[in-house]
């Protein structure tokens, strides 16, 4: 084989080596780190909530619960859940202070159409039954439509402002 071949083939391995070497780096070093969060959504069977495990983005903060709240919009991956919010819901806003998370939802999570079968109460227990087991630095959870407090068949406000002690 000619010098020149040899030195071409030389240099296509080297380059081959550093391309295998870089996407090695970035397949241990660079990747999205992922979470494992448990989602709670009613069973076909009966009206009981039942966790369904997700491996989601690692993040910190408010964006952690954003994404969590996401994940609920999407709805249930497994077969035997339903679905617990509709599909146009939004987060509209959120806040976290110290041990409470302030959560504005669209005013879509009213008109929950033929796809959402839950009562708005279980709704919004679902809800925060997924935020409070997830994060378990909130302590207080306080949910609002539209910037308004929901009013629940005339229910008390401890209705929608969710504890770790109302949910145990």
């Amino acid at each position: 084989m000619p010098a020149k071949y040899r030195s071409s083939a030389i240099v296509i391995a080297l380059i081959f080596l550093l391309v295998i070497c870089l996407s090695a780096v970035q397949y241990f070093y660079c990747k999205d780190k992922l979470e494992r969060r448990v989602l709670f959504f009613p069973t076909v069977s009966s009206a009981r909530l039942a966790g369904e495990e997700r491996l989601i983005p690692l993040k910190e903060g408010e964006d952690a619960v954003h994404i969590l709240l996401a994940e609920l919009i999407l709805g249930p991956v497994l077969p035997n859940h339903v679905r617990i919010l509709p599909k146009e819901t939004r987060v509209t806003s959120l806040l976290w202070r110290k041990d409470s998370v302030y959560v504005n939802f669209s005013n879509h999570i009213l008109f929950t159409g033929g796809e959402v079968i839950s009562s708005y109460a279980e709704i919004l227990y679902a809800v925060g039954n997924s935020i409070l087991f997830n994060f378990p630095r909130v302590k207080h959870l306080y949910i609002f439509i539209d910037g308004q407090i929901p009013r629940i068949d005339a229910a008390k406000i401890e209705e929608v402002h969710f504890s770790k002690e109302i949910l145990q």
